[in-house]
């Protein structure tokens, strides 16, 4: 591992190698090829990212290199002790590699596409079960992305060209398209598609239906209202787009930067948190996630963060104030990272992880267009440390009609749950919304959570902070 006080030395490095095959393959998508070791992936806990994103359920889907190949992951965060699941591939498809899994509204199923460098083998929609199998939505589909519409008819989009030469984007014979998919425990029925745009447009429909965007090679907005195709970042190559799935700001996209000097407008330049490294803006590869609008106007940036070297695969999660994104440490290792657009803070989801893995976070709090949970914990907090004998007010705020009792649960570190000397049946929610622990001597632990749940429906439940009991 790099030392990350190496800073711009260690970009350097593995940077002009990664653009130097950038440049022989036409694509800044796949900057190396090698086969990472089989070391097992180090999940952050459960408490730790659901209280990141505010309680609720969070699911994890990411790519990984098996055999030589890249396979699907997912993870569930509800678990109490969550591991990785390997996903099957298509029958005679081992040897293709999957790319950008991203997981459905309801969180049960997932879509990606099998790349052979930028030729596509097809994309694909799959229940998160390591026994399901992969459902074709089209021969020739790339870079699928979830829709639904105001009807709650669930959509894919993709399209059928990856890769489109930087300042050629009217001119390819390429389109998008949508396919109507039914979802029913872990099967999936997909209708023919039809055509939703006469451009290859690659980084996801708004969330009205109204703007595609793209940016492999050129970056763009499409509008379906008009028929009006506008370059971003005019002229400049650009890598992984992803629209923004607020309804309020359907115009946006997020890309991360390719080429040094940014045909941008904007005075983000003046930011001192911008990492130019000249008066004209000049930037290293993968050093910044832009956050663009329609007017090609800059409305915010993730520059890269200590430890990392460089940013990779950003892509927006269905929480419109959440980025998830592969921190790259040096060629042979990387993070999944969640970002938080208002704090910039991070959150390590997944670590262990490599250059050519493409992460997708999903926020249970936002899976089917709510816009808070079912249940909130709002004490104990994130960093709170409690002693064995303490009284610990354990406080929830239930904001689901229907549930009428809730459970209690306590954590330790590595998602041991605490059945001994703790609540072991449920609360009426008009009786009260706390309960007072005492710490044991048995429950002393630097990694605690506690999980309140619907005592009827479990699957409906949200966790605290992480914080710590001491002797």
């Amino acid at each position: 591992m790099k030392n990350p006080s190496d800073g711009k030395s260690c970009r350097k490095v593995f940077l002009i190698a990664a653009i130097a095959l950038a440049l022989v393959l036409g694509s800044c998508y796949q900057p190396t090829q090698f086969e990472p070791p089989e070391d097992p992936v180090t999940l952050a806990s459960a408490g730790a990212v659901g209280s990141f994103v505010g309680g609720g359920t969070v699911k994890l889907a990411y790519t990984r290199k098996k055999g030589g190949t890249r396979w699907v992951y997912f993870v569930d965060f509800t678990l109490p002790d969550p591991e990785p699941v390997l996903l099957k591939k298509p029958s005679g498809k081992d040897n293709i590699n999957a790319d950008s899994p991203i997981i459905s509204p309801d969180g049960g199923f997932v879509a990606y596409a099998l790349l052979q460098g930028n030729t596509s083998h097809g994309a694909y929609i799959q229940a998160l079960d390591e026994n399901a199998e992969p459902v074709l939505v089209d021969a020739s589909g790339v870079e699928p992305h979830w829709w639904q519409d105001s009807n709650g008819d669930l959509y894919v989009i993709f399209s059928d060209v990856f890769l489109v030469t930087t300042g050629q984007l009217a001119s390819v014979d390429g389109k998008t398209y949508k396919a109507k998919v039914t979802l029913s425990g872990a099967s999936a029925t997909v209708q023919s598609s039809s055509e939703l745009a006469p451009y290859p447009m690659n980084g996801g429909l708004s969330s009205s239906g109204r703007y595609l965007a793209t940016g492999y090679g050129d970056a763009a907005f499409y509008d379906l209202q008009s028929d009006q195709l506008t370059l971003i970042n005019e002229g400049l190559q650009v890598c992984n787009p992803s629209i923004s799935p607020d309804p309020d700001n359907e115009n946006r996209m997020l890309f991360l930067n390719f080429q040094g000097v940014q045909n941008l407008d904007g005075s983000f330049v003046s930011d001192p948190s911008y990492p130019k490294t000249n008066a004209e803006g000049r930037i290293e590869q993968h050093d910044v996630v832009f956050i663009v609008d329609n007017t090609n106007t800059v409305q915010d940036f993730i520059p890269v963060m200590s430890p990392y070297a460089q940013l990779q695969d950003p892509e927006w999660t269905n929480n419109s104030n959440l980025v998830s994104a592969l921190g790259v440490i040096d060629v042979e290792t990387a993070d999944a990272i969640l970002i938080d657009l208002t704090t910039k803070e991070i959150v390590k989801v997944a670590e262990g992880l490599n250059i050519t893995s493409t992460p997708y976070v999903w926020d249970g709090n936002q899976g089917t267009g709510s816009s808070q949970s079912s249940l909130t914990v709002v004490e104990p907090d994130s960093g709170d440390a409690f002693s064995v004998g303490d009284t610990v007010t354990i406080e929830w705020q239930v904001n689901d009609s229907n549930i009428k009792t809730v459970g209690v649960a306590l954590f330790l570190e590595g998602g041991t749950q605490v059945d001994a000397d703790f609540l072991d049946h449920g609360i009426a929610v008009v009786d009260s919304t706390s309960y007072n622990w005492v710490v044991a001597g048995d429950q002393v632990s630097n990694e605690c959570y506690i999980k309140v749940y619907d005592f009827i429906n479990p699957s409906s439940y949200a966790l605290s902070g992480e914080f710590a009991t001491q002797n």
